[in-house]
This record gives C-alpha cells, structure tokens and sequence, in this order.
C-alpha cells in the first residue's frame, strides 16, 4: 500500500507550484522563438477549428498537438485568441506541473531533503527553464514521463499497472523517440528490486513487458490516424526523410567528437560543481540505494549516448537525460546536511544556491526576458509584409513560415540541404522562378534565403549569376538553431530579383 502524504508536504508542494509557475508567467515568451513553436500553433488552431489532426515534422507527435488544442480551446474562454500564447502558456502550466510531480516522485523514492534540492534544481535548470517558456513536445513529453514513474513508486500494485502505462504511451504519443530512449532505464529500474512491482524475475519480466506493450499500444493508437487518413502517403513520406536525415545520416557513431560538445553543454546547465555533487550522490547511492543509482546511471547515459553522438545536437534534446543527473546532485547535496556542524550545513546551502542561481542570472534569465519583451523573427515577418507587394513571392530559409504566417507572403520553394542540392528540386525552382518573373510577379529573396542550405555556394552563385538583386531593406532576426541557452542576433536583408 502507497504511504500517506503528510499535510506539511502539500503546503510545501503548493508553494513549489506557486513560485514555478509565477516565475515562468513572468518569462513567458512574447512570440514563437522557434520553428516548432509556431508550426504546433497552427496545427493546434487547425484541430480546434477543423476536428482533424494534423501532424507536425517527424514523427507528428499527436498528443502534443492535441494538447496544445486543449489550451487553445481553453484560452478561448477568456477572449485570447493568439494560438502561439496558447501553446506557450502550455508549456508554463505543464512544465510547473512537472516540478511538482517531481517533488512527490523523489521525496517517496528518497526523502523530503533529496526532493527540497532536486525540485529546486529542476525549476531553475536552463535547459527545463528555457523549454518552459515556450510550445515544444519536450515539455509533455517529460510531464507524462514523471507522471509515470509517480504512479509507480506511489499507487498500490494493481493502479499501478495501469497508470504508469498509460502515462508512458501518451509519453509515447507526445515524442515517440524519447520514450524508446527511456524503456531500457525503466527496464532496470523494474528488475532491479525496490518498488517494482512482483516478486520473482520472471513474474517482473511478464509485468514489466505487459506494461511496456500497453504503452507501446496507446502511443501506436495515438499515431494511427496519421497512417488511415485519405493523406498519409505524405506522413509515411516525411517519416522516411526524417529517419534518413534525423538518424541515418545524423548519427557519427556511438563516441564521436559531438558526445564531448553534448557533455559540455549538459555540464555547462548543471554547472561542473553540481556535476561534481551529482558523482558524489551517485556514489553514495551504489553503497544505500544500488537499485536506484543502476537506473539513473542507465537514464542518463542512454539518450546522452544518443543525442549526444548527433550532428545535430541541441540543448533541448538532454532534458531527458538532465533528470537523473538533477536526482543525483540533490541527493548528494541532501547526503552532505547529515553533518551535524551549522557551519558545514551553511556551506552545503551557499554552494547549492550558487550551483542553480549562478546560470540563472548569468546565462538563461536575461536570454528568456528578452524574448518575453521581443518577437523578433514575427517582427521580421510582419516587416517583410509591408515593404513588399501582397502577391508577392519570397524566397526564405528556415524562417518561410514566419514569413507566411506573420507577413502573409506565399514563399517560393528552393532546394535545402546541408550536403548536396537536389538535382531534380533545383531544376524545378530555376523553372518556377523564371516562370514567377515572366509573370510579373514579384520575387524576393533573404540573405538567409539566399545564402543557408548552400553547399559549394551552388545555389548563390546561380542567383547572383543570372539575375540582379535590388536591396529592399534589412531587419535583425533571432536564429534559434543553436537552441535556448543561446541568443543568436543577427541582421537579416531582403533583395528583390530582377532580370
């Protein structure tokens, strides 16, 4: 049977609720800081509005959209109708949620001092408060994962089958690839002793393989609308590029020189002390809680070995193996409060709050007040609708569809890739170009346009070589490809293309 809560545990856990979601209202962000954020408004406004569900690039993450119609829906009520609020305000709610359930998850697998540090450490990590701010799947994606593993450490045995299930598969539903990631961790933490459920291995191994085929099933029922539509030949299609650019030719290797970047990046949020502590937790966990320390070791090496080898790797991606590592430090900061002496307790306590508030104010804090204050890249959108002609065509970056939706402009499709242009996809572009400006319409291009996507400046030097480029005016603009610890400025130029 589950143990009861104490009542001085929910004042504590309400005011850990209250203080996450106040400071992530307050750093909310004014507009889409990236891609994903505002192609998940639109398909949320499309399920609202449409009752159909539209899927985003990869693998459509259904619950996430569904999720962020929810919110649209719900923002409704109060006469808001900005989708990308909507999504953000999402991520803020669900994100608080998240510290919360994390409290109550470490204070049953530990106790009430591991769960002080780690929720706290959690609440101001960078990369946990960068996402927090704005519509991702990361975010529900990690909500439905600790919802989870609450159940399972805190429901009686026959609950717990069930909702920990069902927690994985909208897991599964919400970012498919992290929940895979995140099966042979639980994997450890079911056979390993403990909570988990049964008593002899192989009543664990039929338990835990139940569970995970249920889990499994749900996400899969999540997805399938995607498959059964009249449209899915072109869901099946952007499947396969996305395996072929997001892994097959993504992936360097299991050690590469971007695990040592990625390692950087997920020390730099922890900070090199916390890191420290986190070992120092880790090593005393094997000697008190060995069960334990095997799962959070095996949580945090499988995505980090994965997204860390990727060339493509973002700071975002180790939210997921950011968790056991916040575990660890906060049971090694709450491992060193058993010395007996205030002096030592006091240092404990400085050294923890120099660990999560020294990135806070020097790294993440001003980055996420500025994009609560500034939009730049609907700026930039909404600039490029009024200096040029509404039947106008642009011809864009990555940013096309900020151009589309804030300066209702239609883009001109150009081929885009990092290695080697289409051969077929840029002879049809230099056709609908010249088709474009025979027409007499007007076509516009952005240095970004011009100049990204561009192996061997192929693509620029047929631009520049064929037609002239009239400059038209320049705005700075927000790159969010480096992620959310960064805060990439730059000015961006449009140019007109004339014969």
């Amino acid at each position: 049977m589950s143990r009861p809560i104490k009542s001085h545990t929910y004042l504590f856990a309400s005011l850990l609720l209250f203080l996450s979601f106040f400071l992530r209202l307050s750093l909310i962000s004014k507009g889409p800081f990236h891609i994903d954020c505002l192609c998940l408004a639109i398909n949320a406004q499309k399920t609202l509005e449409h009752h159909q569900l539209p899927y985003q690039f990869g693998t459509g993450y259904p619950l996430t959209v569904l999720t962020g119609a929810f919110f649209v829906g719900l923002t409704h009520l109060f006469s808001l109708h900005d989708p990308v609020f909507s999504v953000n305000l999402m991520s803020v709610v669900l994100s608080s949620l998240s510290v919360l359930i994390f409290y109550l998850f470490i204070k049953d697998l530990f106790d009430a001092r591991t769960a002080f540090f780690s929720a706290l450490a959690l609440s101001l990590h960078p990369i946990f408060l960068g996402l927090s701010v704005y519509g991702n799947s990361h975010i529900v994606s990690v909500f439905f994962l600790l919802s989870g593993l609450y159940a399972f450490t805190r429901t009686d045995k026959r609950s717990r089958y069930f909702l920990f299930s069902l927690c994985l598969g909208f897991m599964g539903a919400s970012r498919i690839q992290d929940m895979l990631l995140v099966l042979p961790p639980l994997s450890v933490l079911w056979m390993s002793g403990g909570k988990g459920p049964g008593l002899s291995p192989k009543s664990r191994i039929k338990s835990m393989l139940a569970c995970f085929s249920a889990a499994v099933l749900i996400a899969a029922l999540f997805h399938a609308p995607y498959l059964m539509e009249k449209g899915h030949a072109g869901y099946v299609g952007q499947l396969k590029i996305f395996w072929e650019i997001g892994l097959v030719h993504n992936f360097r290797g299991v050690i590469s020189p971007n695990l040592w970047v990625s390692i950087k990046n997920l020390g730099f949020s922890t900070t090199y002390v916390g890191a420290l502590i986190a070992g120092y937790g880790i090593f005393k966990m094997l000697h008190e809680k060995r069960h334990i320390a095997l799962f959070l070791i095996c949580w945090l090496f499988v995505p980090l070995f994965f997204y860390g080898n990727l060339y493509s790797a973002v700071p975002r991606f180790f939210l997921i193996a950011s968790l056991p590592l916040i575990i660890a430090e906060g049971y090694g900061f709450g491992s060193l409060l058993v010395f007996k002496h205030n002096a030592v307790k006091a240092g404990v306590a400085a050294v923890f709050c120099l660990v999560i508030l020294l990135p806070l104010v020097t790294n993440i804090f001003p980055i996420l007040s500025f994009r609560h204050s500034r939009a730049l890249l609907p700026e930039w959108g909404r600039y490029i609708g009024t200096i040029t002609e509404p039947n106008a065509l642009i011809i864009a970056g990555d940013d096309e569809l900020f151009l589309q939706y804030y300066g209702q402009r239609k883009t001109l499709y150009r081929p885009k890739d990092a290695f080697q242009l289409n051969p077929r996809q840029f002879n049809d572009f230099k056709h609908g170009l010249a088709v474009s400006l025979s027409a007499g319409i007007p076509v516009y291009i952005t240095a970004t346009g011009l100049f990204s996507y561009d192996p061997d400046k192929e693509f620029s030097s047929y631009i520049r070589d064929n037609y002239r480029l009239a400059f038209r005016g320049k705005k700075m603009i927000e790159d969010w490809h480096r992620g959310e610890l960064y805060l990439e400025r730059k000015t961006d130029e449009i140019f007109r293309i004339e014969k």
